[in-house]
């Protein structure tokens, strides 16, 4: 049960990037086409699902287990440098990996968490194939159901594009509900 709860926080905590304001728009090259190489002229929303479950059902899918620690005089998991993978199916399609720290309590499974999405190679359907790498930070109330922000910078064949996404967990499932915005 231990494991469960600390797992599941982990996964609460591991997708996405520093939410913030309203993108401001950019230009479209001068002969007027969309390319995975030039930002849009306008926001492009993103709706995805993304799914960081595990051999276990409702437990993510952490490669390094030994990266969480457990202080039972708090009953307080700690994670440092947890290697969190999965896969994303909606606008962005393509695999998801993250670098997870924070904390969970074992007693109400709140849990605070920051990392680094490193990287998220997806394809957009009309973006084309790349990665976005940046920051993250999420919590989770008392209950566990974390909610995830960030912000990340394109890379490849994205390199001028950013992605500002949300994700909410789906109860304690390690799936998540991601809205947000590539400009």
């Amino acid at each position: 049960m231990k494991n469960r709860v600390v797992l599941s926080a982990l996964v609460c905590v591991a997708f996405i990037i520093s939410g913030c304001a309203d993108p401001v728009p950019t230009e479209l090259p001068a002969d007027g086409t969309l390319s995975a190489t030039a930002a849009p002229k306008k926001s492009v929303p993103v709706i995805a699902v993304m799914d960081l479950s595990g051999p276990t059902p409702g437990l993510p899918n952490i490669i390094n287990p030994e990266c969480i620690t457990v202080d039972t005089g708090t009953l307080t998991a700690h994670f440092k440098n947890c290697i969190v993978v999965g896969t994303s199916a909606g606008d962005l399609t393509g695999d998801v990996t993250a670098i997870l720290n924070g904390w969970q309590s074992l007693v109400d499974l709140s849990a605070v968490a920051h990392g680094h999405l490193s990287p998220f190679d997806v394809c957009h359907v009309d973006l084309g194939c790349g990665a976005f790498e940046g920051p993250f930070k999420g919590e989770a109330p008392p209950g566990g159901q974390a909610t995830l922000r960030g912000n990340a910078h394109g890379t490849g064949d994205f390199h001028t594009l950013q992605a500002r996404l949300t994700a909410v967990e789906r109860g304690n499932t390690a799936i998540y509900d991601v809205d947000g915005v590539i400009f």
